[in-house]
């Protein structure tokens, strides 16, 4: 299998394992296999993106060799066609450099809702941070969109405390 095919694979693991996060987090598995699946998850997701900061590394050196190359080519044509060429490649990678740091600059938040383990019939929130639950409603709510309201409203309050 090839780096790509496996770094592929290793994409819809990612993918297999949120939907297996979802229906823990629905009830269905008990809540050590959730701590297990969101651990493995979180590997996975640092071993891709190491994979991706080692890709653009090794871009960057082949650039850098690619203009001495071309840089000891006789003037003419071809030489300009070469370096405007290496100009380009260098510009996508300057874009997917950018484009990873935005992401890495977004916060790692999310929300979720889940039954009460003490009130039957109610809901509580939870908000989680790469995955590991950072805050948690005190109350219950009467209806899952209720308790969806009031989380939505205390992480709206923490990314702009993170902004800062």
């Amino acid at each position: 299998m090839s780096v790509a095919g496996s770094i592929e694979a290793t994409r819809q693991l990612c993918a297999d394992l949120d939907n297996l996060i979802e229906l823990t987090k629905e009830g269905r598995a008990p809540i050590r296999a959730l701590s297990l699946i969101e651990r493995a998850r979180r590997d996975l997701q640092a071993y891709l993106d190491e994979i991706e900061r080692t890709s653009l590394k090794e871009l960057e050196e082949m650039a850098a060799q690619l203009l001495e190359t071309a840089r000891k080519l006789p003037s003419g044509q071809d030489r300009d066609n070469a370096l405007q060429e290496i100009e380009r490649f260098r510009a996508r990678i300057t874009a997917l450099q950018r484009l990873d740091l935005r992401s890495a600059q977004s916060p790692p938040y999310d929300l979720v809702t889940r039954p009460c383990t003490i009130h039957v019939g109610r809901f509580r929130w939870d908000i989680r941070e790469n995955g590991r639950p950072i805050q948690s409603s005190i109350e219950s709510f009467a209806t899952e969109q209720e308790a969806h309201a009031d989380g939505r409203h205390e992480l709206e309050k923490l990314i702009q405390v993170s902004r800062l």
